[in-house]
């Protein structure tokens, strides 16, 4: 988990998450609709962005995706248990956590 000192620096990690999961999914998670792939991006973005940062509450997530805390709550542990028992998605969260990390090492030198 990383410690972002500024707004700027915590918008940027958020953006990154969103990129990262729709170049790794080829969906837009900002779309609103309840299609099943998309609803599976939009719950791995929630998950890696709850496991990114040091302190981030469901609320903050869910105001960035533009969904209620109890989605956001409802979208981790579902996306918790898809890692134990679902290969393509275990390859994605951590494809994503992998280029999470990598931007996070980088803002962290320039700091």
């Amino acid at each position: 988990m990383y410690y972002l000192t500024t707004e700027l620096d915590r918008e940027a990690l958020k953006n990154k998450i969103k990129q990262s999961v729709e170049g790794l999914t080829g969906q837009n998670i900002m779309i609103r609709n309840r299609e099943r792939p998309r609803v599976e991006a939009r719950y791995i973005a929630c998950k890696v962005m709850s496991d990114s940062f040091k302190r981030i509450s469901l609320g903050e997530i869910g105001r960035f995706f533009k969904l209620n805390h109890a989605t956001v709550l409802y979208g981790i542990k579902n996306v918790t248990n898809w890692i134990e028992s679902d290969e393509n998605m275990k390859r994605i969260y951590y494809a994503v956590m992998t280029e999470v990390n990598i931007f996070i090492e980088g803002k962290s030198e320039t700091h």
